[in-house]
């Protein structure tokens, strides 16, 4: 139950509250950062208000005092199990939450909750099933030439030396293997990319992860930019200019077609890892849906 103090109104969720508020004209940031206020469990100070789902999942104004606090406290682990108990039970999930998506609502890494619990049996005793294999401890890649199919719509193709490139119309994703395009494919994005096809794309976007699912087949989008820097792209002046949205909107329908779609995000270091990246990923000696990409890649072994 949701109060709105100014006319003593409730609400079941937060959705009609802020629908609500829309008749005072007043701002979301100004109406709960005093009416719901919530502050870093560090350093008590004032969580800033950026988006409805970060706010109410927010602990700590940044990563670093969250970092702290996991390594000071005594009671960092059992928090840290609670966040996962109580995200699980408000968005009523039925897989785990993996790593893009623990880094998108500023959650321990996967690498915390492997040392404290074992992330696939914590998974298991909060009811939830882990798409992945966290005691899988190494991701191994042949060395092999490709053929490797780039659709002809593709703005910016990467360059794949040494590699053989066919360009042809894909059904879906930008590249795939020559004889297993209905298996897996890529998407390439920019971070503009991303910003474009999630949030004012997001319709068309989900419609093509609707056919990767209904062909049976994966798919893998590789972000041509760090993770970090597409949580605060906001802080960005030439993407502030370009989109007004919040990052926390972004992700919240990334963490959708996570949820929902035979999927991955991986983000990258610029366009040549991006390229790299998706070789290993072609290569992969191992079934690349079984392993969490975010979590090897931020492991050093993708």
């Amino acid at each position: 139950m949701y109060n709105c103090p100014i006319d003593n109104t409730s609400f079941d969720s937060l959705k009609d509250l802020c629908a609500h508020l829309k008749k005072f004209k007043i701002k979301q940031s100004d109406f709960f950062e005093e009416h719901y206020a919530r502050f870093d469990k560090l350093t008590s100070e004032k969580i800033p208000f950026k988006s409805i789902d970060k706010y109410f999942s927010s602990h700590f104004i940044n990563k670093n005092n969250l970092k702290k606090y996991l390594k000071e406290s005594p009671d960092a682990a059992i928090f840290a199990k609670q966040l996962l108990k109580e995200r699980i039970e408000l968005k009523q999930l039925h897989f785990a939450l993996n790593e893009v998506e623990l880094s998108s609502l500023s959650y321990p890494p996967i690498k915390y909750y492997q040392e404290k619990y074992g992330y696939n049996k914590l998974c298991n005793e909060l009811g939830v099933i882990s798409k992945y294999d966290y005691s899988q401890k190494t991701f191994s890649y042949k060395q092999d030439k490709l053929t490797i199919i780039c659709d002809t719509r593709e703005q910016k193709p990467l360059k794949f030396l040494g590699h053989n490139i066919i360009n042809t119309r894909l059904n879906f994703g930008d590249y795939s293997v020559l004889g297993r395009e209905n298996i897996l494919a890529i998407e390439r994005k920019s971070l503009q990319d991303l910003i474009g096809s999630a949030i004012s794309g997001y319709e068309r976007f989900y419609k093509e992860f609707q056919r990767v699912k209904d062909a049976g087949a994966y798919l893998v989008v590789v972000i041509e930019e760090n993770l970090n820097t597409c949580l605060n792209y906001d802080l960005i002046p030439y993407i502030r200019k370009y989109s007004k949205i919040s990052p926390g909107v972004l992700f919240h329908n990334i963490r959708e077609l996570i949820q929902n779609f035979p999927c991955q995000f991986i983000f990258c270091a610029g366009r040549k890892d991006a390229s790299e990246t998706i070789i290993k990923l072609f290569n992969a000696e191992v079934d690349i849906r079984v392993c969490d990409l975010q979590y090897f890649k931020n492991m050093g072994l993708i």
